[in-house]
């Protein structure tokens, strides 16, 4: 069922104009970002002057519309200053802000607890379905660092080039990074055969045209108990799984590295991560879930078939991740001893829980195998439990399993460089393909 409108119709003049359909779109959701705000628009509006200057493109007008989700700092005060400096020099490039807690149905949303860059991405896919038609349209997180000029203008050849309905910026990434990807991306290669399935699942950056706006903004997710999930971190793995599911043709622009400005108001590793996995895996076996008559015929994956997580790429300088090992162990162990192992032990099969036996042993490291056999059982146990025991189980994934998974991880890799480190994270992956008949059998039990 699909939920209520959330915007009325008289108020879509207020916020993009009369009779507005610009060729191109480029949105940023924006929330306490005063520092970063004023560079990416600024990238963003000389990225767009550039395409539609260019006489190959059929480009003549478009707009920057940030999405606020209600900032306390001077972020709106910065917007509406480059607005005043922008829009009257003739360019072919307007801009817009707008406030979603002020809307009619999104401020009503946004007091149940629906709050997040999902929630301006719902909004964003209305407008563009239903008034805006713009054929190539840009959502970049309003705190980049690494943006510049140049990634509106080589993502829109590349969206031409490969003709895709959704074109996700990747990045290459310290070997500690992308904890939650490399499970992901395991998970659903048990789900797809001869699909690729992109390095980056959950970036946050991507270029979409009117057919992934149009089905996006039709989802019965919106509004739901998921959709609460999908309205924060699970935003990019919903839209990208759906669109890969509803087969619509995906291609990836490499660039660099990227830079966030706020990733430090997030915390530490083992305080933030456990939470945005919780929703990001709530959302990723919820999808499928609903789309399992899409794979459940196929036949498993080859070992060529499977693909590494990031381009490495010998002169970008990542980030340096620092996580304390001690600190990290310390943070799930409580939950995994009060509580989340007597649920898995209830829940597993015995072979999968004596994996947790043998972690306790060793000092909690999970082998490969390990770590494939028990997120394989996890996501097929999520469609088999009651409404509270799936978030008894989500809880369980994110703050101790998943933790145990990070750790290991960290284990594997902390001598390596990045491409023997990459060669590990490969290697993990096809111990998930290795199970998916396995993998088939726990989900048709229902």
């Amino acid at each position: 069922m699909q939920s209520k409108p959330l915007i009325l119709e008289k108020e879509v003049k207020s916020l993009i104009g009369e009779d507005k359909e610009p060729d191109i779109v480029f949105f940023t959701p924006t929330l306490d970002v005063e520092n970063y705000i004023r560079h990416v628009l600024e990238c963003g509006y000389e990225g767009l002057e550039k395409v539609i200057k260019d006489d190959n493109n059929d480009v003549k007008t478009a707009m920057i519309i940030p999405i606020d989700s209600g900032s306390t700092d001077t972020t709106r005060d910065v917007i509406n200053k480059f607005i005043g400096e922008t829009n009257g020099n003739r360019r072919g490039i307007e801009t817009r802000l707008i406030d979603y807690t002020q809307l009619s149905g999104y401020k009503e949303r946004f007091e149940e607890g629906f709050r997040g860059k999902g929630i301006a991405w719902e909004l964003m896919f209305y407008l563009v379905a239903n008034h805006l038609k713009s054929k190539i349209n840009y959502s970049l997180d309003s705190d980049l660092i690494s943006i510049d000029k140049l990634w509106v203008p080589n993502a829109y050849d590349k969206s031409n080039q490969e003709k895709s309905n959704l074109l996700l910026y990747t990045y290459s990434r310290h070997k500690y990074d992308g904890s939650i990807t490399n499970i992901l991306k395991s998970l659903l290669k048990q789900t797809i055969r001869k699909k690729h399935v992109p390095n980056q699942i959950i970036g946050g950056d991507i270029v979409f045209d009117y057919r992934v706006a149009e089905h996006m903004s039709k989802s019965d997710i919106w509004g739901s108990d998921v959709g609460k999930d999908a309205s924060q971190y699970g935003t990019d793995i919903f839209v990208t799984q759906t669109s890969i599911f509803e087969d619509m043709n995906i291609a990836e622009i490499f660039s660099g590295k990227k830079e966030h400005g706020s990733t430090s108001k997030y915390g530490e590793d083992e305080k933030f991560l456990p939470r945005m996995a919780r929703q990001v895996f709530n959302v990723s076996f919820y999808l499928t879930g609903k789309y399992k008559d899409k794979w459940i015929g196929v036949l498993p994956l080859s070992e060529n078939d499977h693909d590494g997580q990031y381009p490495i790429i010998d002169n970008v300088e990542v980030k340096k991740v620092k996580v304390d090992q001690e600190k990290l162990r310390d943070s799930f162990l409580p939950y995994l001893d009060n509580g989340h192992g007597e649920f898995l032990n209830q829940h597993l099969s015995e072979g999968t829980y004596k994996h947790i036996v043998d972690a306790h042993n060793d000092s909690l490291y999970l082998s490969h195998d390990a770590r494939a056999d028990l997120w394989t059982e996890i996501a097929a146990l999520y469609h088999t439990l009651e409404e509270d025991k799936r978030k008894e189980l989500l809880d369980v994934a994110a703050y101790s399993v998943y933790g145990m998974s990070h750790y290991s991880h960290v284990r594997d890799v902390r001598y390596l460089d990045l491409k023997r480190a990459e060669k590990k994270v490969i290697n993990f992956g096809q111990k998930f393909v290795e199970r998916q008949p396995y993998f088939k059998k726990l989900m048709l039990k229902k």
